[in-house]
């Protein structure tokens, strides 16, 4: 099934550097390794890393909710 993905899920597609239109499965999978790669206990004083696990969440937060309307629909 084919989705339509707006400019802030292409944009959210680039941060997680994955393909555009990827499984939710394989978006999940590489949203916990880069969790595991920037988090602030692993990565103590870096706030270059908190910026980017930030901006991480966000982007999988916004994927998140497009991916539950698309499939709820």
């Amino acid at each position: 099934r084919q989705f339509r993905f707006n400019h802030k899920d292409i944009k959210a597609f680039g941060i997680l550097g994955v393909s555009v239109g990827l499984s939710w499965q394989k978006i999940k999978e590489k949203f916990k390794f880069l969790v595991k790669k920037f988090h602030p206990d692993i990565n103590a004083g870096n706030k270059k890393y908190e910026e980017k696990l930030k901006k991480i969440t966000l982007a999988y937060t916004q994927l998140k909710k497009t991916y539950k309307e698309k499939i709820d629909t």
